[in-house]
């Protein structure tokens, strides 16, 4: 999958709003974003406003769940490196 880097919050809400694009798809661009942030500010990335896109898609148990394994995705990346 490539990510679009100029404006990540807008490719995860297409993303989200695509019935093709499965939940795994975006744990994967969830992570990423988190990883990108690293916490701070950062231009286009409004989590409350994607957060919001994923309860309206599914629930807020999917939301709960694509946070959690995001972030075990990046912890398990940062274990191997």
């Amino acid at each position: 999958m490539i990510f679009d880097w100029t404006d990540p919050e807008k490719k995860i809400l297409a993303e989200i709003a695509d019935p093709a694009m499965s939940e795994e798809d975006i744990t994967f661009d969830y992570g990423a974003l988190i990883i990108i942030t690293d916490g701070k500010p950062y231009p286009h990335v409004d989590f409350a406003k994607i957060n919001n896109a994923i309860v309206k898609r599914w629930s807020k148990t999917t939301r709960n769940r694509i946070k959690k394994n995001a972030w075990v995705m990046i912890n398990a990346a940062l274990n191997n490196g």
